[in-house]
Formats: C-alpha cells, sequence, structure tokens
C-alpha cells in the first residue's frame, strides 16, 4: 500500500505541477503576445519610416544634382560672356568706365554662383555619380525622342 500512495501521491504532485504551469503559461502569455505585438507594430512602422527617408533622400539627391547642373552650366555660360566682354572691351579702349562697370557686376555674379554652387556640394562625389545619373537619362530622353525642343545658343 505504501507503494500506491506514493504512486498517488507523485501522480497528484505532478498533476498539480501541470496545472501549475498552465496557469501560469495562461497568466503570462497575454502581456508577453502584447509586447511582441507592440514590438512587431513598432519594427513595421520604422520600416515604413526608412522607406519614406529614403524616398526623401533619393528626391532630395535628385534635385542637389539638378540644381548643380543648372549652377555648372549658368557658370558655363557666364565665363564665355565674361571672356567675349573682356576681349571687346580690349578691343575697344573708348567705352571706358561703364563697361569696367559691367564687368565688375558680372564678376561678382560669377563669385556669387561660384559660393552657391560650393555651399550646396556640388563637387562632392555623391552628388557628382547623382548629376551623372540625371544627364544619363537627359541624353537617354533626347535620344528616344523624335521630337526635340530646340535649344538657345547665345
Amino acid at each position: 500500500m505504501d507503494i500506491e500512495l506514493t504512486i498517488n501521491l507523485k501522480l497528484i504532485s505532478l498533476f498539480l505541477c501541470l496545472v501549475t504551469c498552465m496557469h501560469l503559461q495562461l497568466t503570462f502569455a497575454p502581456p508577453a503576445h502584447a509586447e511582441n505585438t507592440a514590438l512587431l507594430n513598432s519594427i513595421e512602422e520604422a520600416k515604413l519610416v526608412l522607406e519614406k527617408v529614403e524616398k526623401d533622400i533619393d528626391e532630395n539627391m535628385k534635385l542637389m544634382a539638378s540644381t548643380c547642373m543648372y549652377a555648372g552650366s549658368a557658370l558655363k555660360e557666364l565665363s564665355i560672356l565674361q571672356a567675349e566682354f573682356m576681349e571687346n572691351q580690349i578691343e575697344d579702349f573708348s567705352t571706358g568706365i561703364p563697361d569696367a562697370l559691367e564687368l565688375e557686376i558680372l564678376e561678382e555674379e560669377i563669385d556669387q554662383i561660384k559660393k552657391r554652387y560650393k555651399r550646396a556640394h556640388c563637387s562632392e562625389p555623391i552628388i557628382i555619380r547623382e548629376q551623372l545619373k540625371l544627364a544619363h537619362k537627359d541624353v537617354a530622353l533626347k535620344k528616344a525622342s523624335p521630337y526635340t525642343l530646340p535649344t538657345i545658343n547665345s
């Protein structure tokens, strides 16, 4: 009989342990599940924010590259105008002070554009790569289009 009692006590003990484990599991499972759900929601939200940030960065890079390309083009045109202006001034000394003032204004404009060009980090490799991408797309677009807009050359 002693053996039966021991077996019964062990079975009861095992049953109580099982019930206690199930009770603890049921008691603490919902908060753990809720924490996991909150964590998963936070991760999903972080992914969405990251995608939006990457899209915004790409868009800003394109805008910066476009601005740099425009500024570079403007600098080239102004430099050509400056060279032509100085050539004309050398050929004709009779124009005097009015041309000198115009040349000074032109040089100030060129300096302002150069400062903005530097401030916009246009010579940074990442911006240069983006400019090359834009230029490549522009060339591909012009080749693909049978109708191109006329360009103004001054």
